[in-house]
């Protein structure tokens, strides 16, 4: 999927809602994820990101200290796997 940002901007702001963006992409582009349309917001740093996808537990040893400057944990939305997500991120040294 390639956007411009002038085609995503006028998308963003033709949305009320959160759930009116997602039926204005899906109208607009035919995207097999919503990996993948959040994943294109990020093209601006495609060169300096690494995208893990999978459990934390399962891909937490893919990153080796001071390797991070910022972590997005997108869970399951429970407490137990917010919780543990937490857990497994809290002891790296991030990079300052």
């Amino acid at each position: 999927m390639n956007l411009s940002e002038q085609t995503l901007n006028g998308i963003i702001a033709s949305s009320n809602s959160r759930p009116e963006l997602w039926i204005q992409f899906l109208k607009v582009f035919k995207i097999d994820s919503m990996l993948e349309l959040g994943v294109a917001r990020g093209d601006f740093a495609a060169s300096k990101r690494i995208i893990l996808q999978g459990k934390t537990t399962e891909v937490i040893d893919q990153i080796n200290d001071n390797e991070l400057d910022f972590a997005y944990i997108d869970g399951d939305h429970t407490l137990k796997g917010i919780t543990i997500d937490l857990i497994h991120t809290y002891n790296f040294n991030f990079l300052m």
